[in-house]
């Protein structure tokens, strides 16, 4: 994605994240907020120097993008028994103290293909309607 659209509504979300690393490491965070072009989710601090060890210089913003695979279920409010899986590339854009060993990781969407873009909106749309 060329340019950060996380000017887009944000819905809140809950659930458990995964988020693979280039070398095919596996970290576990917590969904925060979910939005058309990105997600924002809760990890502690080794999960933060797992994926962006301290050495890793500089830190993840739009201009530096850290690539990794985010793997994450949709709960369709309409469709409960019907949860819809996620594994789409993404990018860290930043990462934020939120608390003593807390941290929240902002991932932008990348190549998203037709079928999670569809998956996404309907989720979307159906959240936020109520």
């Amino acid at each position: 994605m060329a340019t950060n659209l996380r000017y887009h509504h944000r819905i809140e979300a809950r659930g458990n994240a995964e988020v693979e690393t280039s070398e095919g490491l596996l970290f576990n965070g917590h969904l925060i907020d979910i939005s058309k072009t990105g997600v924002s989710i809760a990890c502690d601090r080794q999960v933060l120097e797992g994926l962006l060890p301290p050495s890793v210089t500089p830190h993840p913003s739009p201009r530096n993008r850290v690539p990794v695979v985010l793997h994450f279920v949709l709960a369709q409010k309409t469709q409960p028994s019907k949860p819809a899986p996620m594994a789409t590339e993404c990018n860290i854009i930043y990462a934020r103290r939120t608390s003593r060993d807390i941290f929240q990781l902002g991932l932008e969407f990348h190549n998203l293909n037709a079928h999670q873009a569809h998956m996404l909106d309907h989720y979307l749309s159906t959240t936020s309607a109520g």
